[in-house]
């Protein structure tokens, strides 16, 4: 019930529900315990309470790993890479998304290759890289689109930010387009790789010109 209210974007009830089930499952049900951890930061985070909301994400990926769930321990560290890009810590969200890549590539699930994505977007934003951005949450969507899996309200929602923050940070609608469409006609394991590639690329000094090694048009601040 709160994941359902949590989708639904009814997070008054959904918060409530999944505060009383982390409380009844703690260590009873890990992996209710899990996974109601994960649900809830993000609640928190659309209700603005942002260090709390990685907080929650931060328990969640020890959560599933002290039962061995690698997929929800990756599921999380995905959130919490999406949650400092935003947030402007870089750094700390491109190892994560690093370490949560690994784990998707290793499992071949194509809802969680779709979840990283998404994630992997989001870091490129903070690398001021709209165009790569683009082309991977194209791609994400292309993916839910052929396993035919559904986002709920609140995963729109996160999903929908970030088209009009890549979109306005890229100036340039036809850039934009395009990169869209090459996103469109990537397969999983290719928007993967895409993805896997471009973090390669970051070093110490910062990122490097990802437009240039990756063809997707002019760089765009």
């Amino acid at each position: 019930m709160g994941l359902v209210s949590s989708h639904e974007c009814d997070y008054s009830v959904a918060q409530k529900l999944l505060e009383e089930a982390i409380v009844v499952s703690r260590g009873v049900n890990l992996r209710a315990t899990s996974q109601a951890l994960l649900e809830l930061g993000w609640i928190k985070w659309w209700q603005e309470d942002y260090a709390r909301a990685r907080a929650l994400h931060t328990e969640a990926v020890e959560a599933f790993r002290s039962f061995g769930d690698d997929l929800g321990a990756g599921e999380a560290l995905l959130g919490l890479a999406t949650m400092e890009a935003r947030e402007g810590n870089v750094a700390v969200a491109h190892a994560q998304l690093r370490e949560a890549h690994a784990i998707v590539l290793a499992s071949g699930s194509q809802r969680l290759g779709a979840v990283a994505l998404e994630a992997a977007a989001a870091v490129a934003l903070a690398f001021k890289r709209p165009l790569v951005a683009s082309r991977l949450l194209s791609a994400a969507k292309h993916v839910l689109d052929a396993i035919g899996e559904v986002m709920g309200t609140a995963e729109k929602r996160r999903y929908a930010q970030l088209i009009a923050d890549a979109r306005g940070a890229a100036n340039d609608d036809a850039a934009f387009d395009e990169a869209w469409q090459q996103g469109q006609l990537t397969s999983l394991d290719e928007a993967m790789l895409f993805a896997r590639d471009a973090l390669a690329l970051q070093t110490a000094d910062g990122p490097l010109d990802l437009d240039e090694h990756l063809d997707v048009g002019p760089t765009r601040a």
